[in-house]
């Protein structure tokens, strides 16, 4: 098992390239979409979609109905999420992680990158 080590704002801003400003940009604005242990199942549940789980795990994990699932994503939208738009709050639920393990920090690494040049896609798109 991989020893779990803190990584401040800085530190993820020295290891990815990414400016601290952004990094902090991209926590506050998405701080509020990060589950907390009060969090409800629905979030838990959209939180689980931004990180890759199927939806049999989430039911299964959140003991949800499968059609109270399937409701949930509907009405959110959260199937039609964007790649730039996930792989952002992707980033900023590992950014607001106290304890980060060094995959994760790969993963931190990866995903600037991957936002990096899906947003000068997205630039290009536009010009």
């Amino acid at each position: 098992m991989i020893k779990s080590e803190s990584f401040t704002i800085a530190d993820i801003s020295k290891k990815t390239g990414v400016p601290k400003s952004t990094l902090r940009y991209w926590s506050d604005k998405l701080s509020a979409k990060i589950p907390t242990a009060r969090s409800t199942k629905k979030e838990k549940a959209e939180q689980m979609i931004i990180n890759g789980y199927s939806n049999t795990e989430i039911i299964k994990n959140l003991k949800v109905p499968a059609s109270t699932l399937y409701d949930w994503i509907k009405k959110e939208s959260w199937g039609v999420i964007e790649p730039l738009g996930k792989a952002k709050k992707r980033f900023c639920l590992l950014v607001s992680r106290e304890d980060k393990t060094r995959k994760e920090i790969k993963e931190l690494e990866t995903l600037a990158n991957v936002i990096e040049t899906l947003t000068r896609a997205e630039a290009l798109k536009t010009t």
